[in-house]
């Protein structure tokens, strides 16, 4: 039997610079879209264990349908990025993202227009998300006859 390096008996993680290479060549949105899709994913995935883990605890009956409120409620606000008005050429950069409480998951997330406020983005952001059946918790600038 000859000699055999690590690398080709098992797997090794990529370099770092192979990571910006790639991510580097990726349209923004490309990668926005996969991260938003694998954030959905998982907090379906962790909504089914606890439904499960609570069925199986408390429910004789498992056929029974899991309470409504079972998903996480969803936080919706808007933060300027700190420091990236020396790099942006309009002087703010503001993101409004979808976080869901108790996981901390960011469902997903996009960059306010400079010349608008966020109030514009929240409907923008929850028709890309699966937000049925959750709460939505938003700052009272969001209290509008549109929004809600």
């Amino acid at each position: 039997m000859g000699s055999s390096t690590p690398s080709k008996l098992c797997h090794t993680t990529p370099n770092s610079t192979t990571f910006h290479n790639t991510l580097a060549t990726l349209p923004p949105d490309t990668l926005e879209d996969a991260a938003q899709a694998w954030a959905q994913q998982r907090s379906t995935q962790l909504c089914a264990s606890k439904q499960k883990t609570a069925q199986e605890q408390c429910d004789p009956n498992p056929a029974s349908d899991p309470s409504p409120l079972a998903k996480p409620a969803v936080c919706m606000d808007g933060k300027d990025v700190r420091g990236a008005s020396k790099q942006a050429q309009d002087g703010r950069v503001m993101l409004f993202a979808a976080v869901e409480q108790g996981t901390g998951l960011v469902l997903g997330q996009m960059q306010v227009d400079s010349k608008t406020n966020e109030i514009p983005a929240l409907p923008e952001l929850a028709d890309k998300l699966q937000l049925a059946g959750r709460v939505i918790t938003a700052d009272a600038l969001h209290c509008q006859q549109k929004t809600a």
